[in-house]
């Protein structure tokens, strides 16, 4: 059964480093298994989703940052994030 993984830091859901201590084939198992749901996952979400949430989490900008970029509403934004980390966790 899968483990639930939070979208919030893709870096730490990569790193893997809190399922097994060693650098094991279990880890490196584990490591691309995480990848590949996690890029599923990235790959359903529609292209403006995918684009703000990686702003988001991958770039550190804010809401109201991504917002200013795009001209458009801060609660805007915040939907299409929102609406992208429900359809991540879905997939894990």
């Amino acid at each position: 059964m899968a483990r639930h993984i939070d979208p919030r830091s893709l870096e730490e859901v990569l790193e893997c480093e809190n399922i097994v201590d060693d650098r094991t084939p279990d880890y490196y198992y584990l490591l691309n298994e995480r990848r590949r749901v996690i890029c599923n996952a990235i790959r359903s979400l529609t292209a403006t989703q995918r684009r703000r949430y990686l702003m988001h989490f991958e770039d550190g900008l804010s809401l109201q940052e991504i917002a200013n970029i795009e001209g458009v509403a801060k609660s805007t934004i915040d939907d299409s994030v929102q609406a992208a980390q429900r359809k991540i966790k879905k997939f894990c």
